[in-house]
């Protein structure tokens, strides 16, 4: 999505410390997309080939702690889970795993009935009870820009616990990464709650998603950002879902909430109802004596409702990870220049 231009003798400075990170972007010339980079370099005489860096395999191991409130089994219950997580890039093509190992299970005490004859969310602890293996992601996903500077990716395979089928999103940011305007579209059939390799066998439902998604830096200079989602939700709901958070110094704080057409729902704690939660990440660094990559993240949400549903594809355009958008860097490098 940037592209940074520098000289040999400013990277070697800095490289040598003679120069800190201030400097050393003050120096250099941040553009949002490549292209005009790429046509000046390749302009260049002797210019050498392009080299593409890119760490091709990663994976991490994480421990999560999911807890659910107020239920009629009790106040507090809680699921301990280890996640295995991977993933491995071939040039444009990305293949993603993820593996949940239960460390202890109290949602199987759970008193917990879907809300709809054709739920799409609150029959998740059907899912969320079981204790064996479960695989959560097992996805391909392509990405590539297409003409405009646009971004596109399509994926196929295994979203989420519940979860499988086919995703596509567009996206392009605007007036140097202050907004942004995306569509996105997913169409997802059911899995089976003790199979990970099966389709749900009594629901051959296909349900269907479609967002027009904006992006927009409310106040650059404090870190406010917001995201707004608006279309068909999961459940076949039209409606939009607002999220507003701020990050400074790495830590971010935020909220969303969805507004959707609940007249199509039977449950009468499905009608009127909203999605709606909080939101905290705060950086590893803070519990290390060094820079640490990654984030520790706690959320809480109202009760699981079939109202605002979506599926996430394993990666998304839209950005929804404020350290991912390039207007961060690009203020502090006008700021640098005194704009």
């Amino acid at each position: 999505v940037q592209s940074l231009n520098t000289s040999r003798e400013t990277l070697r400075s800095y490289l040598n410390s003679r120069i800190d990170k201030e400097e050393f972007l003050a120096s250099s010339r941040l553009l949002l997309y490549g292209s005009r980079h790429w046509e000046e370099y390749k302009n260049t005489p002797d210019c050498s080939e392009l080299y593409r860096y890119k760490n091709n395999l990663s994976y991490a191991i994480n421990p999560r702690l999911k807890t659910f409130l107020n239920n009629r089994a009790g106040f507090f219950k809680h699921k301990g889970l280890i996640e295995i997580a991977g993933s491995y890039d071939y040039k444009d093509l990305t293949a993603y795993g993820q593996l949940d190992l239960t460390a202890f299970n109290q949602f199987n005490e759970l008193q917990w009935s879907p809300l709809e004859k054709d739920a799409v969310r609150t029959d998740i602890i059907e899912y969320k009870s079981q204790s064996r293996p479960r695989l959560t992601t097992l996805a391909l996903e392509y990405q590539t820009s297409i003409p405009y500077s646009i971004q596109s990716q399509v994926s196929s395979g295994i979203f989420s616990t519940a979860y499988a089928g086919f995703g596509m999103e567009l996206f392009r940011y605007f007036h140097d990464g202050l907004w942004g305007l995306g569509l996105e579209s997913q169409a997802v059939r059911k899995r089976a709650v003790d199979n990970n390799f099966q389709l749900k066998p009594n629901n051959d439902t296909w349900y269907s998603t479609a967002y027009l998604n904006l992006y927009a830096q409310l106040w650059p200079s404090q870190g406010v950002e917001c995201g707004f989602k608006a279309g068909r939700f999961l459940a076949g709901d039209p409606g939009v879902r607002i999220e507003l958070r701020r990050s400074f110094k790495y830590f971010t704080i935020g909220g969303w909430t969805t507004f959707t057409d609940t007249s199509g729902f039977d449950s009468a704690k499905n009608k009127r109802s909203e999605d709606k939660g909080v939101f905290i990440r705060i950086p590893f660094s803070v519990f290390r004596d060094r820079d640490t990559p990654g984030h520790f993240e706690y959320s809480i949400r109202s009760f699981t409702r079939d109202q605002g549903q979506t599926v996430n594809t394993p990666s998304s355009l839209f950005p929804l990870n404020p350290w991912s958008t390039p207007i961060h860097t690009r203020e502090d490098m006008k700021k640098m220049r005194g704009y």
